[in-house]
């Protein structure tokens, strides 16, 4: 038995679309299940992610199981209110659990509705993450925020522009959990008994900024960097020219050579740790999307080992400017939400690290497309592939999972798709076509 999930996905245009022969593989999930004609399911109250995944997995109401949003009201302080998508708070009983108990073993592959700790002590339950909606790791793991980098020979100094340039804010986007650790010897028993906590938010609305759903427009970060011709480089060619790549907020700083192709014009970049070092640490050609540039990461006095997906989103051919995306970066080394914890290696080693989410998008077309919705496709393909490895190698019996990409980029874009002077550059009809190209 598999159930899976799509959070925020519209009956309406999942029907228009499978109609329309645009979404196969979910045809193939209709012809194999039970719905509706018209896809519709009857909503609980609140129609918010938690409350209703845990209305998913329980068939009770966040009346009965308690999960009632994101955040509940603190005991300690009235004016607060602390973090909910915790397993510990459901007051009814998971579907999982009654799979367990019938001797059945059970995956629950990031459910974001009381699944994290996990739920029973079962052998047969095993459980990866679910703490917060957007995707695997990133609100336990999450080192480093999305930016983009304008390098240009017009730039006179390098720059970190903190917050320089307007996105919007998505408002299930967490990625500041903190574990709590257990006193239990075992990882595995660690693991079960362990939660993770959020800073509190005010409860008490005195700013449009307080609470815990504000969809205000939120700057990125920007690095601004000169291009200038290459020099004092170990080995570099004689028409190479150089940049900066700053990460994590300035407190690293790469040495990037912004090279040629056999015609001589500017088409990709190698970045290095040093000007001394002879092997890049990556390299990168113009329109193409990446995963998987693994470099260091600063928090504090913390270094990790970090994982980013990048695209240069264009190059002059003459060389004299580049604009480029970072995405967030994710600690490839934190196995806290995985249980039992060997899972997370097995998937690591066979499939990849688990990837970043990019919250960029909004109103610009070449960051919809080809960043956020690229960094989805990869998501969606390590998802899958994460999930039918564990399947082979573990025999479950039955899997629970979610897939978060429409409702995370609808709120990215849907306030755009009727006109209102602030998209002067993407059309309706463009909106159109990127919620098409999301489902």
């Amino acid at each position: 038995i598999l159930i899976l999930g799509v959070d925020g996905m519209d009956p309406r245009l999942t029907r228009r679309y499978v109609d329309e022969g645009k979404m196969p593989n979910t045809q193939q999930f209709i012809e194999r299940g039970a719905q509706r004609q018209d896809l519709s399911m009857l909503g609980g109250v609140p129609t918010v992610t938690p409350p209703m995944w845990t209305t998913l997995a329980t068939g009770a109401y966040p009346v009965t199981h308690g999960i009632t949003c994101f955040w509940r009201q603190s005991k300690e302080n009235l004016d607060l209110a602390e973090y909910n998508l915790d397993s510990r708070l459901c007051q009814a009983e998971q579907l999982w659990n009654v799979f367990v108990e019938a001797g059945k073993k059970t995956l629950v592959f990031h459910w974001p509705g009381a699944s994290w700790p996990p739920s029973s002590d079962s052998p047969l339950l095993h459980v990866v993450d679910g703490t917060q909606p957007s995707s695997v790791n990133c609100g336990i793991a999450t080192v480093d925020k999305d930016f983009i980098l304008v390098a240009s020979e017009k730039t006179p100094e390098l720059l970190f522009r903190e917050k320089a340039a307007i996105d919007s804010h998505v408002p299930c986007m967490i990625d500041d959990l903190v574990p709590e650790k257990s006193n239990a010897g075992a990882a595995d028993i660690a693991a079960m008994a362990s939660g993770v906590k959020s800073a509190p938010t005010r409860n008490i609305l005195l700013t449009k900024e307080d609470g815990e759903g504000f969809m205000t427009a939120t700057p990125y970060d920007v690095v601004l960097s000169p291009i200038r011709p290459a020099k004092g480089w170990s080995q570099a060619p004689a028409n190479a020219k150089e940049f900066t790549l700053l990460l994590s907020h300035g407190l690293i700083h790469r040495n990037v050579l912004l090279l040629t192709n056999d015609e001589g014009l500017f088409d990709h970049i190698a970045i290095y740790k040093s000007k001394k070092d002879t092997q890049p640490l990556f390299t990168a050609f113009n329109d193409a999307f990446y995963k998987e540039y693994l470099d260091e990461a600063i928090i504090g006095e913390q270094k990790y080992t970090a994982n980013r997906n990048m695209r240069i989103l264009e190059i002059a051919p003459d060389g004299s400017s580049l604009r480029m995306w970072v995405s967030g970066a994710v600690d490839i080394a934190n196995d806290e939400l995985w249980h039992p914890r060997s899972l997370y290696q097995s998937v690591i080693d066979n499939v990849g690290f688990p990837p970043p989410t990019t919250t960029l998008g909004g109103a610009d077309r070449n960051l919809i497309s080809k960043c956020m919705g690229a960094n989805w496709d990869w998501t969606a393909k390590w998802q899958s592939e994460a999930m039918k490895l564990l399947i082979k190698e573990q025999n479950y019996d039955v899997g629970f999972s979610h897939f978060h990409n429409i409702d995370a980029q609808g709120h990215m874009i849907v306030k755009y798709m009727k006109d209102k002077g602030l998209t002067p550059n993407v059309t309706e009809a463009d909106f159109a076509q990127f919620v098409e190209d999301m489902y």
